[in-house]
């Protein structure tokens, strides 16, 4: 990205944000985009990477400036880790628990019937796919 005419830096602020980007990563630069009315900020280490944007600067985008820092990756990492892990174990649980009401149906379909016909070893099967 070029910063041409479209930027311009910003050194001060009526909040102190400029200084609480700074106090994060030293190499973190704000910079306010004219054309699209956002701020911008950027990583001057990185080649100017751009780090985040904003229509407005607040707290909370501090806060997940903060967070999102690359000190914090394993702490990220392992809550996504963590999430994705309790997703799977909520779906095998799901799965487990759809396989015995199969199993119940098909208990009950053989105790009525001593000889299971086709519609009911359908019903079974079309359970067992959905």
């Amino acid at each position: 990205m070029k910063f041409n005419k479209l930027y311009f830096e910003i050194y001060k602020d009526l909040f102190g944000y400029h200084n609480e980007i700074k106090k994060i990563n030293s190499g973190y630069r704000l910079y306010f985009n004219k054309k699209q009315k956002k701020f911008v900020i950027v990583n001057f280490y990185n080649n100017f990477e751009i780090c985040a944007t904003y229509n407005s600067i607040s707290e909370i985008n501090l806060y997940n400036l903060r967070f999102l820092k690359i000190e914090n990756y394993e702490k990220i990492i392992n809550s996504i880790d963590f999430h994705n892990q309790k997703l799977e174990d909520k779906y095998k649980q799901n799965r487990q628990n759809q396989m015995q009401n199969i199993i119940k149906e098909y208990k009950k379909l053989t105790l009525r019937s001593t000889s299971t016909n086709q519609t009911d070893i359908n019903k079974i099967i079309g359970a067992i796919i959905c």
